[in-house]
């Protein structure tokens, strides 16, 4: 109707495959950035073999909080679905 707001992903089912998507786009994420993470840990140690206290553990401890970020968020999305599904 003209003038109405478009009311996006109010019926449980749309919601559900929104909320599946974006965990997909999570795997896809955290893929991604596993090989990233062996691409710059290589590069890093065949390099700065001697500086891992100042390079490498700082960098190893950024994509653990990373890859805990996503992995929550996963989570958090699946109970989401289950929730919904029952």
């Amino acid at each position: 109707m003209p003038g109405e707001l478009p009311r996006l992903y109010t019926d449980v089912g749309s919601l559900r495959e929104q909320y599946k998507k974006i965990q997909r786009v999570l795997i896809l994420m955290m893929f991604l950035n596993l090989i990233i993470l062996s691409a710059n840990m290589t590069n890093l140690l065949s390099y700065i073999q001697d500086r891992f206290w100042g390079i490498i553990f700082p960098v190893l401890l950024i994509y653990l909080l990373l890859f805990g970020l996503m992995g929550y968020g996963y989570m958090k999305m699946g109970k989401k679905i289950k929730k919904m599904e029952n």
